[in-house]
């Protein structure tokens, strides 16, 4: 069936532009609303990402592509069903991202999407992403064609999409909504539904530029060209959209172009005042303000065990924890605005971690795994093991996706559901899984609930440190235990906790108790006659540890100076002055000694491809100054001179290079740290 505009052939020039803008001029002749105040009721295409990435992936051995996402509006009041409408656009081959095809048909789920409400589609590139339906009005569907060859797909230079009415019994499918960019000359299946020049193509990226590698699309936000809500038109013309800098996935188009982010946390300015919303959703209330950086972060936590009598304490979510982490961050002017539901609040209640009033309770899994990389050394996920990908993509709210950074407080990453590892994160990215199963023991005591919370606080920090950009040698990847590198990074102090200053006995105490737990006897400075046996000094022992309240988390200043192994100096200490007192020095070699020579040794076990030992000069690292507070966005894009990081150290490209893991706690340790916790 044609247009009505069509019929009327008393207006030749009416016939000769797009079917949305002719009803337009007729409704504004005829004394009706402009269409330019008031586009009619109906189910639009509403955003567009720019596609930077393309077909290129950071990991040679991930074949599945594409980052393009678009988002539709059902504006008007009645529900609509996804099932009558068919997407059109181009496609990239799953199984083989160098073929690409013009045009390919997607088949919309069932799929019900309310009265004024959004649904994001994207090409479902991995098979752990999963439908959300966590927000009823902002719903998430990722797909493959119906032959599940071909994943959505357009570039920043060229591209279009065609909401189609699918074709039934008793009608042949036609447009329902089409906009083109770039370079595109693709033609709507409808004639005159897209008249005039092309939206301007995305912008070009600049050479150096790296794009997020996440497997879920909507951890793209970049750029995008959209339908803003304070003016939201359907003509049919290029003038309905905008390129903005700040995608909302999910909500209202409500951030307009030229919008900054001065406080470089990757919220727009906008957002953070009173009365402003990112994607509808009000940030101020959340706690956001201008002038301060601002991190976001959803924790979800699993349930109980039903197969086991008691649950294991470890990971029950402890509110102090949260405390503790946020205090860390404040001196820095960083404002860390957890939201773990209703853990510790059953109403909205931001001072109790509450900003949504949901439960972020999740079904107990025995084994959660990030994802099968290369990097993890797997080419799919354990039996009986779910990917941290599952929950992002099922239980965070598109509209969060753009600025959220999200976290997991689940049980093993073994398929056995033993202990192991304390956990995995992006590096950096938005992802990060705390699995802390078998670290204490089950009916706590005293100190044993002061260990739950040094330890989730110091395992929370440490993986979203990653998730910052951070490794376990600050910049280094592979170099981990430098006694100068004060950082919960380090895992030196991730257990132990960071030394409460750098003169004092904490930092070479934690020496002591490290090597200890490797099997060497070490001094011990309270009783010297009576040194510690191996694997006899007791995390309780260590000053200001894990048991005390004084237990310290915090990144790197890297005020500390190099440490040669080459030529050890037990007076230099740590690098940040002499020690303060006469058991206060670098005893490397645990003598109890304070020796004036200096001497090789190797602190950090480094060697060669042969297995021959490395000595190197160890150097702190200014966490504290190189966040990757931003995520999924590269200000770098177009060679913008905007700051993404902070400090006057900018962090490395916004990119999720590589998935983080961590290392299993030998079993003698854990069995410790059990033992001590009961007690």
């Amino acid at each position: 069936m044609r247009h009505v505009c069509h019929r009327h052939t008393r207006q030749p020039v009416l016939w000769k532009l797009s079917p949305p803008l002719c009803i337009a001029l007729l409704l504004t002749a005829s004394g009706g609303a402009a269409f330019a105040a008031d586009a009619p009721a109906g189910l639009y295409i509403s955003e567009v990402a720019g596609n930077f990435r393309q077909d290129k992936d950071y990991d040679a051995a991930t074949t599945s592509n594409s980052v393009a996402w678009v988002e539709l509006y059902n504006k008007q009041n009645v529900a609509v069903n996804l099932k009558n409408y068919v997407l059109r656009t181009g496609g990239i081959k799953q199984s083989d991202p160098s073929s690409v095809s013009a045009s390919v048909n997607y088949a919309l789920p069932d799929v019900t999407i309310p009265a004024n409400g959004y649904v994001v589609i994207a090409g479902q590139k991995s098979p752990y992403l999963t439908n959300s339906t966590v927000n009823d009005a902002s719903k998430v569907v990722y797909l493959l064609d119906s032959t599940g060859t071909y994943l959505p797909y357009w570039s920043n230079s060229s591209g279009f999409i065609e909401l189609q009415a699918a074709r039934t019994a008793q009608a042949a499918a036609r447009t329902v909504d089409f906009v083109r960019f770039g370079e595109s000359t693709t033609e709507p299946l409808t004639r005159n539904y897209w008249v005039g020049a092309n939206v301007p193509a995305f912008a070009t990226p600049a050479a150096t530029y790296v794009g997020s590698q996440s497997l879920d699309p909507l951890d793209t936000h970049d750029q995008s060209i959209a339908r803003l809500n304070s003016r939201f038109t359907v003509t049919g013309t290029s003038t309905d959209w905008t390129l903005v800098d700040f995608p909302t996935p999910g909500g209202p188009n409500d951030v307009a172009a030229g919008v900054t982010d001065s406080d470089h946390d990757g919220i727009p300015d906008t957002a953070k005042a009173a009365g402003g919303t990112y994607a509808g959703l009000d940030l101020y209330a959340m706690g956001a303000r201008p002038g301060q950086k601002d991190m976001f972060i959803q924790l979800d936590y699993m349930g109980s065990d039903a197969s086991a009598t008691t649950q294991d304490s470890a990971r029950q979510l402890q509110e102090a924890a949260l405390t503790k982490m946020g205090a860390a961050f404040a001196p820095h002017h960083i404002v860390v605005h957890f939201d773990a539901g209703t853990r510790f609040s059953a109403k909205v209640d931001t001072a109790h971690y509450n900003l949504d009033g949901a439960s972020h309770e999740r079904t107990f899994g025995k084994c959660t795994q990030m994802s099968a990389s290369a990097t993890e050394g797997r080419t799919a996920l354990e039996n009986g093991c779910t990917s941290i990908y599952r929950y992002y993509s099922q239980y965070v709210d598109p509209r969060r996706r753009a600025f959220f950074r999200y976290g997991l407080l689940a049980s093993s990453q073994n398929s056995d559901g033993s202990n192991g590892s304390s956990g995995i994160s992006e590096l950096p990215g938005n992802k990060v899984l705390v699995t802390l199963k078998g670290f204490l023991a089950d009916n706590l005591s005293a100190a044993g609930e002061t260990m739950r919370v040094n330890y989730q606080a110091a395992t929370l920090m440490h993986e979203f440190g990653h998730s910052l950009g951070l490794r376990h040698g600050g910049d280094e990847l592979a170099v981990n235990y430098k006694p100068n590198y004060l950082s919960i990074m380090n895992y030196l102090y991730q257990l132990s906790g960071v030394p409460t200053d750098g003169t004092g006995t904490d930092a070479v105490e934690r020496y002591y108790y490290h090597q200890n737990r490797n099997g060497f006897a070490v001094p011990n400075t309270r009783l010297p006659s009576a040194p510690y046996a191996a694997h006899t000094y007791h995390a309780d022992a260590v000053p200001h540890g894990p048991t005390s309240d004084t237990f310290k988390i915090d990144y790197s200043d890297g005020s500390s100076l190099n440490l040669d192994e080459n030529a050890l100096k037990e007076s230099d200490y740590v690098g940040r002055g002499a020690g303060t007192s006469a058991t206060a020095f670098g005893d490397w070699n645990l003598d109890g000694v304070k020796e004036a020579a200096p001497y090789q040794l190797s602190l950090t076990g480094q060697s060669d491809t042969f297995g021959r030992t490395v000595y190197a000069s160890l150097h702190d690292f200014n966490d504290w100054n190189h966040l990757a507070l931003v995520t999924g966005k590269n200000y770098n894009l177009v060679g913008i001179a905007q700051s993404y990081g902070i400090g006057t150290d900018h962090p490395p490209l916004i990119k999720t290079s590589r998935i983080q893991t961590e290392e299993a706690v030998p079993a003698a340790v854990l069995a410790d740290l059990k033992q001590v916790s009961a007690r």
